[in-house]
């Protein structure tokens, strides 16, 4: 038996720590350094970024936000 677990969305990711499963990491640079098995491969691309892409590329994923409605729209 396998034990799953829901990966969050990355919308909102702003303003939604702490992060993974146990929140144990308190930056979006300290989830992406923490992970490993299927992840690992994207953890070792960024970490071979310089400092400043790896900057760019946190604020991006911090920039993505979906705004839900709860009701119908127009008249």
């Amino acid at each position: 038996m396998y034990e799953t677990m829901k990966t969050s969305t990355l919308w909102g990711l702003r303003v939604s720590g702490p992060y993974l499963h146990d929140g144990r990491a308190s930056t979006t640079e300290a989830v992406i350094q923490g992970h490993e098995g299927e992840a690992k491969n994207s953890k070792d691309r960024f970490l071979k970024l310089t400092s400043d892409q790896q900057a760019i590329l946190v604020e991006f994923l911090k920039s993505i936000w979906i705004t839900l409605t709860t009701g119908p729209t127009g008249s």
